[in-house]
């Protein structure tokens, strides 16, 4: 028997410790993880999305490939059709939105942002998956109820994997692994929450994977352990001495490689900015060379290998 309890559905009790002579038993009750399921199938994406954080067994629920098509099955069942209108140009231009519009059973109005302007939309969608495409830029499917990257973030791949930063409360580090073809939260960012899209990157450096955040006059650089999934500070650079050459309200420089562990190679992301070789140690700057042409710059190894 289900009794409500201050507005909650779910109610797990504490241990009662009851003595019998010597010894001590600990009562412990729970909903049977069944009911628990049929309780989770009738709820939101969004709720879904904060209930993975209760328990690995909650995660393991949510995420069954089962478990998603039941709650899909029912939502068309209790809501039918949600409606997506999706926003080409907002106002200022940079802030590309999404706006989720109402279903057949009650108004809602919700804003999804994206990380890339200027797409289109192909009409239609397959189990809650919409598929956006440009001329200018690879064509994406995505889950407008569950991918908030960060906006205008390239995305990192490492290791068999590409990795994001996410558009949140809590930024995270959101990968997708290229063999299982699954999402995975990795792990939260070591900077503040919600940062300016701009002032943020995420790279590789020294064969680890690196976050980075500008905070004038300085950008801090830490890597992350692949086994703890903890952040271990690398360097912090002082961008009044890079000043002019860098842009400083633009987007920040980006680390590309380090070589003899103290030497650092920063490329400016804004228009013609140039490769500047950074010393650790002395915290000197040497312009390596200055673009005529826009473009990006990657760490890269030669090899012999053919596609």
């Amino acid at each position: 028997m289900l009794k409500k309890r201050h507005g909650s559905i779910l109610k797990r009790h504490g241990s009662d410790k009851r003595r019998r002579g010597s010894s001590s038993s600990v009562e412990l009750e729970l909903l049977p993880h069944d009911v628990i399921e049929l309780i989770l199938e009738r709820l939101p994406v969004e709720s879904l999305r904060r209930f993975r954080s209760v328990s690995k067994k909650w995660i393991s629920t949510i995420d069954s490939p089962r478990f998603q098509s039941r709650q899909l099955n029912l939502r068309r069942q209790s809501r039918g059709h949600d409606l997506l209108f999706v926003a080409y140009y907002e106002d200022p231009p940079d802030d590309v939105a999404q706006h989720a519009l109402g279903s057949s059973s009650s108004c809602i109005y919700r804003t999804v942002k994206f990380p890339f302007p200027n797409v289109l939309l192909c009409y239609g969608s397959c189990d809650g998956l919409v598929c956006f495409f440009c001329i200018h830029t690879p064509n994406v499917v995505v889950n407008p109820a569950t991918h908030p990257i960060l906006r205008f973030q390239k995305p990192v791949y490492f290791d068999g994997s590409l990795y994001w930063l996410t558009d949140c409360v809590e930024t995270k580090v959101l990968s997708f692994d290229l063999h299982t073809e699954t999402f995975q939260v990795i792990c939260k960012t070591p900077f503040a929450d919600a940062p300016r899209p701009s002032n943020v990157v995420l790279f590789i450096l020294d064969d680890c994977l690196c976050a980075s955040e500008k905070t004038w006059p300085t950008q801090v650089i830490w890597s992350l352990d692949s086994s703890s999934k903890t952040w271990k500070q690398m360097c912090s650079i002082d961008l009044t001495n890079t000043f002019p050459l860098f842009d400083r309200c633009g987007l920040m420089p980006l680390p590309v490689a380090i070589l003899e562990k103290n030497k650092l190679y920063l490329h400016g992301r804004n228009y013609l900015e140039p490769l500047m070789l950074h010393d650790l140690n002395t915290k000197s700057f040497e312009v390596v060379s200055t673009p005529t042409t826009p473009g990006d710059c990657i760490y890269y190894f030669e090899s012999l290998f053919s596609v």
